[in-house]
């Protein structure tokens, strides 16, 4: 009797660890992603252009054409794919995947046949989101920056790119989590990012509050794949939580929020110029335009998100 007992209580355990396991391929992770992570944010709307759509299958959805009207997307480039969501690799899987023998030997293909530590990197849930499909397919694998002017080609939709120059720019919404998802793979996958990238995201994240989507986010990835994205967590700590409306604040979300700084002296930096101010000695502190002023604790966060102290100061 004691036997079955303990066998039973071990099959329980074994099967709990299993179903909390890290998804050891892409297929698994989107299910998981679909059952445990996103499946209540299709009516809160995707990264890039913020569309609802419905669940479909296993870890599908599509988006009809009244839910691309709310959202302002224009369905008729690459029509098929503007019609469904995708799981998007915010850190383009080709470019992690370059220093895999498997990669040169045969593509993507080859390495999710034969290769299970590509698998397992390419399964990351925390540098997957569901997007509209047909952004997802002309962002391709380009870069993230900023491309001047406003060029909309997909409706009111705020995602541009250039095609010459291999770029691609999120809307503001989105910036702050694909920074702290960039500096998050390329540190665990020990992959180079060139200096003016890092220091992009380095200013992204400084910038752009963690929200409480992402925080939530974070915890429900973490409670099946096992460990966090400490950029996340790293940048809730320094600064308060940017509110919004698709998830109630939990207790996890509370624990990692702090304060606003009481510091009458905030550091100002000047996202145009890329300089930052003091509030004693830096005639321009008061100058800067309302939509360009980045505020920091102080010198050294500023420093660190890739701002230089402005020349002016005394």
């Amino acid at each position: 009797m004691f036997k079955c007992i303990s066998f039973a209580i071990l099959l329980a355990v074994f099967v709990h660890n299993l179903a909390n396991a890290a998804p050891a391929n892409f297929d698994q992770a989107k299910t998981l992603l679909r059952q445990h992570v996103y499946f209540d944010q299709n009516t809160q709307g995707d990264l890039y252009c913020g569309c609802q759509w419905n669940w479909r299958g296993r870890s599908g959805g599509s988006i009809s054409g009244q839910q691309a009207a709310a959202c302002g997307l224009d369905q008729s480039y690459r029509s098929t794919r503007a019609q469904r969501t995708e799981w998007e690799h915010v850190f383009a899987a080709s470019n992690a995947a370059n220093h895999f023998q498997c990669w040169r030997e045969g593509g993507r293909d080859h390495c999710q046949k034969t290769d299970p530590t590509f698998n397992a990197m390419e399964a990351d849930m925390h540098n997957l989101t569901p997007v509209v499909g047909s952004l997802n397919a002309v962002r391709s694998n380009y870069k993230w920056g900023l491309i001047p002017g406003e060029a909309r080609e997909f409706g009111r939709c705020d995602f541009e790119v250039d095609r010459a120059q291999r770029v691609a720019e999120p809307p503001e919404s989105a910036r702050g989590m694909i920074a702290r998802i960039k500096l998050y793979f390329a540190d665990r996958y020990n992959i180079r990012l060139s200096s003016q990238q890092r220091q992009l995201f380095q200013s992204w994240n400084a910038i752009h509050p963690v929200t409480d989507w992402e925080l939530e986010r974070d915890r429900r990835i973490a409670k099946y794949q096992g460990w966090h994205n400490p950029y996340v967590l790293e940048r809730a700590r320094l600064g308060t939580v940017s509110p919004s409306n698709n998830v109630p604040q939990s207790t996890d979300v509370q624990a990692h929020q702090t304060a606003p700084p009481t510091d009458t002296e905030v550091v100002r930096g000047n996202r145009r110029s890329g300089v930052y101010h003091l509030a004693s000695g830096c005639p321009s502190y008061h100058s800067i335009s309302n939509a360009n002023i980045v505020e920091f604790d102080n010198e050294s966060n500023a420093i660190e998100a890739g701002f230089r102290k402005a020349g002016n100061c005394r």
